[in-house]
């Protein structure tokens, strides 16, 4: 048996204690992400609190507000993800620090783009604001996705004229009324033929975004 000098012993035991304690100001690992895909798959919990009654509420309140079908439906998939994030607690059970979770986690490990991260934070404040009559505070410690500085691209009118005579038949037709008219896709897909007034040159656009028609020339 082997005795050791006590400044020895103290000293060992002070080099154990650094490798077990990590030093002060040192990242901690942070928590595994919530598994959305898991929680989604429960439809029985999503019966619960994303019911018949609240699902009709919020139509009803979304035609009051003349949201188009495409942005009704993205509002609902966002309420689902932010219910499933909450392990399907009801809405009015949740509050400020609820949403500026599911928000900041959107931006932390779900990598989403500000844009995304915006129409999940619009749907939660029409969900509270207009459904539940709840107005959320200014979420001082949310976690902003960030916005990437990209400059736009921009072709010359010679490349514009050789990608559009690569499209064939009809999509040429649809791709050269959205370079000249500056429509939307689904705005050129529902164009109709009484719409194209050819002695002005102009097309009337028929419940463009907002449900508003607008006219656009040629």
């Amino acid at each position: 048996m082997v005795l050791m000098k006590p400044h020895q012993t103290n000293r060992k035991t002070r080099q154990q204690t650094s490798r077990r304690t990590p030093p002060q100001g040192s990242r901690q690992p942070e928590p595994p992400a919530i598994p959305l895909a898991a929680a989604l798959a429960n439809t029985q919990a999503e019966r619960q609190t994303w019911g018949p009654e609240l699902r009709r509420a919020f139509d009803e309140r979304a035609a009051l507000k003349r949201y188009s079908r495409r942005t009704q439906k993205a509002y609902q998939g966002w309420v689902r993800r932010y219910l499933a994030f909450h392990d399907w607690r009801h809405p009015a059970g949740l509050g400020p620090p609820e949403v500026t979770a599911f928000l900041s986690h959107l931006a932390l490990h779900g990598k989403v783009a500000a844009s995304t991260q915006n129409q999940a934070l619009a749907a939660l404040l029409f969900l509270y604001g207009d459904l539940l009559g709840v107005d959320l505070p200014w979420l001082d410690e949310l976690t902003r996705a960030r916005r990437p500085h990209r400059l736009p691209t921009v072709l010359t009118p010679s490349e514009v004229r050789a990608v559009l005579a690569e499209i064939p038949g009809t999509p040429n037709l649809m791709a050269r009324l959205l370079y000249g008219a500056g429509m939307r896709l689904l705005e050129c897909a529902c164009l109709r033929v009484k719409d194209v007034h050819l002695e002005t040159q102009t097309l009337m656009i028929r419940q463009a975004k907002g449900r508003k028609d607008r006219p656009a020339v040629i």
